[in-house]
């Protein structure tokens, strides 16, 4: 146990990323100044977060290139276009159209974002803000809400 805990103290003072479990869900650190959230596991994903140095993530799962799903950061949101949604009140809704949730960014512009979870008939949005959307055919309204149950965000294990 002993050098264990010594090869972990050396590796961790040359900076290179330990991991002593591998069971899931672990809580671990950022260990970078900024590390980025992506709204899947890899580049081709948009960046949709920042993260601080010292901030506490909970990792459910690791992927063969070191990406890690996270529960999305605090701030984080999704899109779904409004038709789907029944207002229940300023800020709650209930899906009455099956639909997907869009993940959203305040990092970058996206020309298409990315969805991992359909939301169902009867099940309850917490609405975080509305807006709309011109579109070929006129306009289309969106509502902002809190990330459902089941949505990811990624970071690299190596941060």
């Amino acid at each position: 146990m002993r050098l264990i805990v010594l090869a972990a103290l050396g590796c961790l003072s040359a900076g290179t990323p330990v991991c002593l479990s591998a069971e899931f869900p672990f809580t671990g650190y950022i260990c970078v100044r900024d590390a980025e959230v992506a709204s899947g596991p890899g580049r081709r994903f948009y960046t949709t977060d920042k993260l601080l140095r010292g901030t506490q993530v909970e990792g459910y799962r690791e992927d063969d290139a070191g990406w890690l799903a996270i529960p999305p950061p605090e701030g984080s949101f999704s899109w779904v276009p409004a038709e789907h949604i029944e207002l229940q009140s300023d800020d709650m809704g209930k899906v009455i159209s099956a639909t997907e949730s869009w993940i959203g960014t305040t990092i970058e512009a996206v020309k298409e974002h990315k969805s991992q979870v359909s939301l169902k008939v009867g099940e309850l949005v917490e609405i975080i803000d509305r807006k709309k959307v011109k579109t070929p055919d006129g306009e289309a309204a969106w509502l902002k809400i809190a990330p459902p149950a089941g949505e990811f965000r990624y970071v690299h294990s190596r941060d």
